[in-house]
């Protein structure tokens, strides 16, 4: 039995999970979710979190232009309980009777307990039962803020927290405080991994000298950001790709807006050149494969209303030749240049489906017809978000589809129930659209709860 939910609630089973076992069964994500378990969900959850950090295996460093590469999970720890960046968590529980089969006393009273405490609290989540369910239900996606960790650096996120934390303690206000706390927590674990990444880097050594220098260019580079803002194309791209395995690869949304202005000053002064800058997105694009990530938006419309394309949004579209992912999406205005309709027509010719074409007009008058509240500075930012679903780039986190309506089943219900004492096809439309208010009625009350 699989089970996804997108929230945490404090235990109230009567056992709680040995935490020590846990750890000893490279159970990190689970050890720091029992590690407070009358604590609120959000300090729970960032726990978690940054045991799980803490305790990340990482991939051997092979050479690669960036790192980390490859997929994210390399397997041995997390089997049974893990972040989802869609549904907070991941709950596995085949993985329980795996480890049962082998575990001793201690780690079957552990094993036990904590199915107990997943099955619980899935229980009480599990407030969305109707045909009318479809795959999403509480499913969201994100785009990190990714160039204002490239900007500003995860240390300038810190100062906010510790700034904004003193503030809740100020007032009181004990949700908030929950809050910055599990920042904190959150990013104490980014830290430690981080470490342990410069860590590998420097104990990596290689025949090769050509492997050597780029590693050596990786550990300069890791010696500044993500903590601390990138000063050039390079960090600038490391630091981008470090942000998205923290996501746990899930968008890497708009990479040609938010990078440019470290590529188009390093090309000037001769630190990077087209064909390297091509590269190392390719790099990334295939980081982004390796773990079946999803959307990339390119092109289209800046904050101030202008086109959007450059030398990266060519970049982009030249490292995606034969790949899989991301789902790569240009933004198509009436005034996109011919260099940027060659590149991606050439990406198109390789056969990989690359890129998408999105109607970036249409798509900025949908935005401000259906009223969301969208700065229009903030309008060229849209991206799709794991499928299609638009989001705006590190602003949003936005939920998939919840419920539909199936039409066709609520019109079998319509006409059991009022076929045979229809007077009139008038009659029987009008039962229909009654029916059909009702059960939208129903899937919103629904959806509120789940929500909640």
């Amino acid at each position: 039995m699989t089970v996804e939910r997108n929230m945490m609630s404090s235990v109230i089973v009567d056992s709680v999970p040995d935490v020590e076992v846990l750890n000893n069964l490279r159970e990190f994500f689970a050890a720091g979710c029992f590690e407070e378990p009358d604590a609120s969900p959000v300090r729970r959850w960032s726990r978690a979190v940054r045991r799980r950090f803490e305790n990340r295996a990482l991939p051997p460093y092979n050479g690669e232009l960036l790192y980390p590469s490859g997929p994210a999970s390399i397997g041995g720890e997390n089997q049974i309980l893990s972040p989802s960046y869609s549904y907070t968590w991941y709950y596995n529980e085949a993985a329980v009777n795996h480890q049962l089969a082998s575990a001793n006393e201690e780690e079957c009273a552990t094993l036990e307990s904590l199915r107990e405490n997943m099955r619980d609290l899935e229980a009480r989540l599990n407030v969305m039962c109707m045909k009318h369910i479809v795959g999403g239900c509480g499913y969201t996606h994100s785009v990190p803020n990714y160039g204002r960790v490239v900007r500003e650096g995860l240390s300038e996120h810190y100062r906010r927290i510790q700034q904004n934390l003193a503030l809740a303690r100020e007032n009181q206000d004990e949700e908030q405080i929950d809050f910055y706390l599990g920042l904190q927590d959150v990013l104490a674990g980014i830290k430690s991994w981080h470490e342990h990444i410069l860590e590998l880097l420097r104990s990596s050594q290689s025949d090769d000298p050509a492997v050597n220098a780029q590693r050596d260019r990786l550990i300069s580079a890791y010696e500044r950001v993500p903590f601390q803002p990138a000063r050039s194309f390079f960090e600038a791209m490391t630091a981008y790709n470090f942000t998205y395995y923290l996501d746990d690869c899930d968008n890497p949304g708009r990479i040609d807006q938010e990078l440019i202005p470290y590529y188009e000053r390093d090309l000037a002064s001769g630190d990077v050149t087209h064909q390297e800058a091509v590269k190392l997105i390719r790099r990334l694009w295939e980081n982004v494969d390796a773990n079946s990530g999803w959307s990339s938006g390119i092109g289209g419309t800046t904050p101030k209303g202008e086109a959007g394309y450059n030398e990266l949004t060519v970049a982009c579209l030249e490292a995606a030749h034969k790949i899989r992912r991301p789902n790569l999406q240009l933004h198509v205005r009436r005034d996109m240049p011919q260099p940027v309709w060659d590149a991606a027509l050439d990406a198109i010719a390789t056969g990989c489906g690359l890129p998408a074409l999105y109607n970036e007009e249409e798509y900025l008058r949908s935005l401000r017809y259906v009223h969301l509240g969208v700065k229009e500075e903030d309008l060229g930012w849209h991206n799709g978000g794991g499928c299609t679903e638009t989001m705006i780039h590190g602003r949003s986190n936005v939920g998939s589809l919840d419920a539909g309506i199936n039409l066709p089943l609520i019109l079998v219900q319509t006409l059991e129930n009022h076929l045979a004492s229809a007077e009139s096809f008038d009659e029987l439309v009008d039962a229909y659209k009654a029916d059909t208010a009702d059960m939208v009625s129903e899937i919103a009350q629904h959806v509120a709860a789940i929500r909640r």
